[in-house]
């Protein structure tokens, strides 16, 4: 009996415990990672608004789950990535401010002996900030609200798996835009319209040069 009493006052005082920690934790979530990538801001810019691209670089979906990604839109404000983990989507929703909107639906959240399936939502941003040809990329995932007690205990056991996935993620994007071609808005073009506008200009300094010439040659009357 004695024995009984001492189990069931373990349970209550574990079950307190667990109670009293999860009230104290933040019913919100975020991390925040960054990489220098040698390239313009451009190029990263172009690269990361690319859904396509995503599939390569974003490790947030495991190897195993790449098939089941689905994208639909054209890069642009309301485009979807989305993949089967539970069911994780991200929108674009500011493409100027690299801004997206995530939704976790019963995203399979494993910690210790506790199986649990995320339901909440968040925003992800891409910060760039360009230097000479440089530019550092900070990525930032915030999201909640959390339930209480679990979503919150589990949530913040898994941070540092999720902070250290954001890492890889951020190496392989590193790997893949200096690697990989990305074609930049070319200059060239660029240059090539402000030629033209000169020549025009030009072309229209001689003519009204002629114009005068002509105006003085002829004999007044």
């Amino acid at each position: 009996m004695q024995i009984l009493k001492l189990i069931v006052l373990f349970i209550v005082s574990f079950v307190s415990s667990f109670l009293i920690f999860a009230l104290v934790l933040p019913s919100s979530f975020s991390l925040s990672n960054y990489i220098e990538i040698e390239r313009s801001k451009e190029v990263v810019f172009k690269t990361l608004k690319n859904l396509e691209d995503r599939k390569i670089w974003y490790t947030l979906v495991d190897s195993n789950l790449v098939s089941t990604v689905k994208i639909t839109g054209d890069g642009s404000n309301g485009s979807k990535f989305t993949w089967k983990f539970g069911e994780v989507e991200v929108v674009l929703s500011d493409i100027k401010k690299m801004e997206n909107k995530i939704k976790f639906v019963n995203y399979p959240v494993n910690a210790a002996v506790i199986n649990y399936q995320l339901n909440t939502q968040g925003t992800e941003i891409f910060d760039l900030v360009e230097a000479q040809q440089r530019t550092t990329v900070t990525w930032s995932i915030s999201g909640g609200p959390l339930d209480y007690p679990v979503g919150k205990i589990v949530t913040a056991a898994v941070q540092y798996k999720i902070y250290k996935e954001m890492e890889k993620s951020l190496f392989k994007l590193k790997d893949y835009i200096e690697s990989v071609q990305v074609e930049e808005t070319p200059k060239e073009n660029t240059q090539n319209n402000v030629q033209v506008q000169q020549n025009i200009q030009q072309e229209q300094q001689q003519q009204e040069q002629q114009q005068q010439e002509q105006n003085t040659d002829t004999p007044q009357n």
